[in-house]
């Protein structure tokens, strides 16, 4: 085979889009230990058959994968955890001569919720590969708002599937209400768009 054409294979497979099955089925045991890969192709192959997608996790529990397209992936773990995963498109930033610095076409943003009547997210970003990245440049908040994960507010995130946004209500906790019509709970929310490298308010 010719230089020129095993170029070309090679620049082909940096530029392909990745599955979301084929991420989700590759999932590392460090974002969810308690889901062996049997379960993540069991749920898989159940959703692509048309049937319930739900396996009996290593915990003894039930695990339901709710959603399954190309590039998004909802699954209930358990009675007060969700995780949703999303393969978003990434605009590689260029340098000064204008050629990209590096070569990631997809993001694949992560969020796990936590809890029933307070709910608490965590937002992961990695590779297609699930190699970790920085979240604190993927997420740009507005002033006032801080960062995701501050101490005195609780997040609960979610992911807009149809339109790349990402919504974040914040219960900001008083620990002794100023009087009694202040409740307990003050709640806020903000959306954010993708707009190719980052989540901002559009």
């Amino acid at each position: 085979m010719g230089i020129v054409a095993v170029c070309c294979i090679a620049q082909l497979a940096a530029t392909a889009q990745v599955n979301m099955r084929d991420v989700l089925c590759q999932m590392p045991d460090t974002v969810v230990p308690y889901l062996s890969r049997n379960n993540l192709l069991d749920l898989a192959d159940f959703v692509e058959s048309g049937m319930k997608a739900e396996v009996t996790n290593t915990l003894e529990g039930k695990t339901v994968l709710n959603t399954l397209s190309s590039d998004y992936a909802k699954l209930t773990l358990n009675n007060a955890t969700t995780i949703e995963m999303w393969l978003l498109p990434y605009t590689a930033e260029l340098d000064n001569s204008g050629s990209p610095v590096d070569t990631t076409h997809q993001t694949l943003c992560v969020v796990r919720t936590f809890g029933n009547s307070v709910r608490e997210s965590v937002i992961d970003f990695y590779t297609p590969q699930w190699s970790p990245l920085p979240a604190l440049n993927r997420i740009e908040m507005e002033k006032g708002w801080g960062t995701v994960g501050h101490d005195t507010n609780i997040y609960h995130a979610m992911l807009g599937q149809q339109d790349q946004t990402l919504t974040l209500i914040a219960d900001n906790q008083l620990d002794v209400p100023a009087n009694s019509e202040q409740k307990k709970t003050e709640k806020s929310s903000i959306v954010l768009k993708w707009d190719g490298r980052k989540f901002k308010k559009h």
